[in-house]
């Protein structure tokens, strides 16, 4: 194996480990005997919208119980909730820009589950289109990346991301750790004396 093949698959597996870290801060953590879980609804933001479309799934273990509202946007008008093809989507709206962020975020609420089971379970927020007024014709829009948030019981044994990193680190040592073979010693030539 070449030296820089090595050294690729180092950084590779360290850009990894980071990636597998971040995503473990968006793990939730329930306690047992507690049934609700309230994942959190906030985004990154620079300017007043003047609502959100907002897209979800969520694993078989989990039940979609509410959308609730943060202070933020409590005053806004909702829009149905409607399942398709496996992913939930509901909104909240106004006529103009009213919802401002606070220190470039704004929170807009949680989404409410029941969870009764104790395996790991998942909600991916597919997406987030945020709705800014332009004039009365124009409205300008803006989708955010997918966001996966994990939820386990307290106490439940090891977070499964964390058995990821473990095993990504161990990649790391036994990539670093592995020798290249030296070369076969070449033997002496011949002397006069033997």
């Amino acid at each position: 194996m070449s030296r820089y093949l090595k050294l690729f698959m180092c950084v590779m597996a360290l850009l990894s480990t980071f990636l597998l870290l971040g995503l473990a801060s968006d793990m939730m953590t329930v306690e047992a005997g507690e049934n609700v879980v309230k994942a959190p609804l906030v985004v990154d933001l620079s300017h007043a919208i003047a609502g959100a479309d907002i897209a979800f799934e969520y694993s078989s273990g989990l039940t979609f119980v509410e959308y609730e509202r943060s202070e933020a946007v409590k005053s806004a008008l909702l829009t149905p909730v409607v399942e398709k093809n496996g992913t939930t989507h509901l909104g909240f709206y106004w006529d103009s820009n009213v919802y401002e962020p606070q220190d470039s975020k704004l929170d807009m609420g949680y989404l409410v589950f029941e969870y009764n089971g104790t395996d790991a379970q998942t909600v991916t927020l597919t997406e987030i289109k945020l709705i800014e007024v332009v004039d009365k014709d124009t409205t300008n829009s803006e989708i955010l990346a997918a966001k996966v948030i994990r939820i386990g019981r307290a106490g439940g044994g090891m977070n499964p991301v964390m058995w990821i990193v473990i095993a990504v680190v161990a990649f790391i040592v036994g990539i670093v750790g592995y020798k290249i073979k030296k070369p076969k010693s070449t033997p002496k030539p011949p002397t006069s004396e033997e």
